[in-house]
């Protein structure tokens, strides 16, 4: 659904200007970039993703029992 389709539902008679693109806005968003996908971990209802910098071999009770994503299988989800 667009904007568009919510403002024509609100009323027929609603003036529209196309404005374009604005600086800075996406047209697409991406949910898990490639560069966290070694981070990431899937569960069944939701994604975990661990910040890079963090030693997790010294803390390993942090992680929890997920399933590591590769950006193969996020794309497949996308």
């Amino acid at each position: 659904m667009k904007v568009t389709d919510i403002a024509k539902a609100i009323s027929e008679d609603v003036k529209q200007e196309i404005i374009g693109v604005r600086p800075g806005e996406k047209l697409h968003e991406q949910m898990i970039g490639i560069e966290d996908s070694p981070y990431t971990y899937e569960y069944p209802d939701h994604f975990k993703i661990l910040p890079s910098i963090h030693d997790w071999d010294k803390d390993p009770g942090q992680i929890g029992k997920g399933k590591l994503s590769d950006p193969e299988s996020l794309t497949l989800l996308l």
